[in-house]
This record gives structure tokens, C-alpha cells and sequence, in this order.
């Protein structure tokens, strides 16, 4: 499976809304005004049908640290995928990634590549948006895999 990268820098969703960026992903989220990603873990569904990958904007150790006050589930970005690597389209893969901000808000346009699912993580990248005026996130992650 290909991921498409993009050379340029910045953040978010904006630019070629077909190519990931080549950074760490990041846009914007509210309440807080621009965001990167930092950590990530990845669960692993009850019946093995998707991971659950929450992104932050703060650094922490996954699965055994709790997420510090500036990373809560406030300002994080959830994408859930199968465990399959491959690219998954927002709409034709429900509740593929959403925005924790104020409001909840799903994606509306954009996708996620998973290229690599080891034992311990799974990474990616994703170009995905809640539509204009809405968080959008652009970039790719590494997420560690917790029990």
C-alpha cells in the first residue's frame, strides 16, 4: 500500500486535499487554535473489528500515563480504522475519524492510509477535514498499540 506524502510544510487540512503531508499531522481543533499531533495509542476493539487510535497534542507515555490536562479528550483527533493496512475513504467508512473539541465533530471529507500494523503499533497518515470553517488535520502519526 502506497501513502501518499506531500512535500510541503505547515499545518492541517489545507493544500491538495488528495495528498498527506509529510509532517507529524496537525491543523486546527478547537477550543484550541492550531494543534500537532504528539502521542498516540491505538485499542484494539472487543471484537477485533477496528482500532480506536486517539491522537494528542501533548507527549506522555501511551497506555500507561494519563493524557495531561493539556491533551485531554478535549483536543484530540480519533481515528478508527480495521486492522487492515489500506486507505479508507470518510464516507464510505462510518465514523472513520472525528475532532474532540467543543463539540464533537466528524469528518466529512478526506481519508486515512494505514501502512504498517506491528505488534506494538500502527502508523499512517490522514488528510481529513470536518468541512470549510470545521477542524480539519493533515499528516502523519505512529500511534503505540496498548492492551
Amino acid at each position: 500500500m502506497m501513502l501518499l506524502l506531500g512535500a510541503g510544510c505547515g499545518g492541517g487540512g489545507s493544500g491538495d486535499p488528495d495528498v498527506i503531508a509529510n509532517h507529524p499531522i496537525s491543523g486546527h481543533l478547537a477550543p484550541v487554535t492550531t494543534w500537532t499531533y504528539m502521542t498516540g495509542h491505538a485499542r484494539l476493539s472487543s471484537d477485533a473489528a477496528l482500532y480506536f487510535i486517539t491522537l494528542y497534542p501533548a507527549s506522555f507515555h501511551p497506555c500507561t500515563d494519563t493524557p495531561p490536562s493539556t491533551a485531554d479528550d478535549d483536543n484530540t483527533v480519533v481515528i478508527n480504522v480495521p486492522p487492515v493496512v489500506g486507505t479508507y475513504q470518510v464516507g464510505t467508512t462510518p465514523n472513520l475519524a472525528s475532532f474532540s473539541g467543543l463539540d464533537d465533530i466528524e469528518a466529512t471529507t478526506g481519508f486515512v492510509v494505514i501502512d504498517t500494523i506491528m505488534a506494538t503499533s500502527i502508523s499512517g497518515g490522514a488528510n481529513i477535514s470536518g468541512g470549510p470553517g470545521y477542524p480539519d488535520a493533515n499528516g502523519t502519526f505512529q500511534a503505540t498499540i496498548c492492551p
